[in-house]
């Protein structure tokens, strides 16, 4: 099977792939960590800020976008920065 008449074969184990990706980002909170990673980099404090939530709370979010890799996760300085990944 093709996907939308492109030239890439779509198979079970890469629908899968999407659907976890997708489950992923369907939370409300992981929406607006996306939402917020758009406008660029932030580090986690700033996310924790912005949401008003703890920071474990954040975190497991943060986990949960980096498993499927809709964020990447960097170390600058004395902090630790996410950043959407891009793909």
């Amino acid at each position: 099977m093709r996907w939308l008449g492109g030239e890439e074969e779509v198979d079970f184990e890469r629908t899968s792939q999407w659907a976890e990706t997708l489950r992923a980002a369907a939370h409300p909170v992981r929406l607006m960590i996306l939402a917020e990673l758009l406008e660029g980099s932030k580090c986690v404090t700033d996310i924790r800020e912005l949401l008003k939530a703890r920071q474990t709370n954040v975190s497991q979010h943060l986990s949960a976008l980096e498993y499927t890799g809709l964020v990447a996760f960097s170390r600058e300085g004395a902090s630790w920065r996410r950043a959407g990944s891009g793909t």
